[in-house]
């Protein structure tokens, strides 16, 4: 499948920044009078349910605050991304709940919805980093560059900001669509569609493939 281009891309995304000034305001508002909450509200509901990654909690002495401001911040700008995704996708495969579900999923099983990874800070051990140092993999969701993808669209990923969020999320719902198209008619076409995210083919097995199964299940519930 095809990615969308830099330009449609960024036409989406400018939407996206437009909505987030508006977005809190928004949401304190169909609360106070018992809407219905929308699709990014929801997303953020589950996000809040997950666990928080240990070094997103342990900070230094007077920092507690701060730390609980940046990752309430974070979970803001991924949940809006993540809406923005799963609703500016035309041809799915996957409905709007199910795409949001995964990208969810996908994400915390991927980093951990990690700070650092998110701003593109990697240890050792994180980022598929090579023996040389080499960061591989990049952005909540943990994608390699496809061949196709420009150095400018590569590096467009990186970053908490609600703009790089929002591309990094466009990119890794295209890639699970595309994962569960290829994955149609498998006995089990959610654990099949997660291992050819991750690389293994429809028919690879994920050690964490059950857990992955379950949190999208948990967060699909979240979104109803």
């Amino acid at each position: 499948m095809p990615p969308m281009n830099l330009l449609a891309k960024v036409v989406v995304v400018m939407f996206a920044l437009v909505g987030a000034t508006l977005g809190f305001a928004s949401s304190c508002e169909s609360i106070a009078h018992g809407q219905t909450p929308s699709l990014e509200q929801r997303v953020r509901s589950a996000l809040g349910r997950l666990p928080v990654y240990k070094n997103d909690r342990e900070v230094g002495e007077g920092e507690l605050t701060n730390n609980a401001e940046a990752k309430r911040k974070q979970l803001d700008v991924v949940a809006r991304a993540i809406a923005t995704a799963a609703i500016s996708k035309r041809k799915t495969w996957l409905e709007r709940r199910e795409l949001a579900a995964r990208l969810i999923a996908v994400g915390y099983h991927e980093s951990a919805w990690s700070i650092d990874v998110h701003r593109g800070f990697c240890g050792r051990y994180e980022c598929d980093t090579d023996s040389r140092g080499n960061v591989r993999a990049r952005t909540p969701w943990q994608m390699h560059r496809r061949p196709s993808m420009t150095e400018e669209e590569w590096d467009a990923l990186v970053g908490v900001e609600l703009h790089a969020t929002t591309l990094a999320a466009i990119e890794a719902a295209a890639r699970l669509d595309y994962s569960a198209s290829v994955c149609k008619g498998e006995p089990d076409e959610l654990l099949a569609t997660l291992a050819h995210y991750a690389g293994r083919g429809c028919r690879g097995r994920l050690k964490d493939g059950p857990a992955r199964a379950k949190t999208y299940r948990a967060a699909l519930a979240r979104l109803d």
